[in-house]
């Protein structure tokens, strides 16, 4: 990638995805009576905030989980889902697109502080 006419990345998709990845976010949505419960969500290791993001439809709730850089919580929220009479309806790890990146390090916050110790930008 390059910003004003400077390599502010180099690298295949995954290897910039992975590079830029920021905080881990899980989004949930779920079905039951008790969907619109957190409450089992955040007793589970490694998940950090759970926000309720809306009901698209009666006993359905969306949720976006905050969690630990390095943990997996995946298979303990759909265990956790199954105790608590919910459905899981979708799980899916939020990532960023190249077009997120892109406008991540061509801001200009970011363009300086990807810029290589000791370079000085002209």
């Amino acid at each position: 990638m390059i910003n004003n006419g400077k390599l502010v990345a180099d690298g295949t998709m995954d290897q910039l995805q992975h590079q830029f990845e920021g905080t881990p976010v899980i989004h949930l949505e779920v079905h039951g009576d008790t969907a619109d419960q957190p409450d089992p969500f955040t007793k589970i290791q490694g998940v950090e905030e759970v926000k309720r993001l809306q009901d698209p439809e009666p006993n359905v709730v969306l949720y976006r989980l905050i969690v630990k850089t390095g943990s997996d919580p995946r298979s303990e929220i759909f265990r956790v889902c199954v105790q608590n009479g919910l459905t899981l309806l979708g799980m899916s790890r939020e990532t960023k697109s190249l077009e997120n990146i892109f406008q991540q390090l061509t801001s200009t916050e970011a363009a300086v502080a990807a810029t290589p110790a000791g370079e000085v930008e002209a």
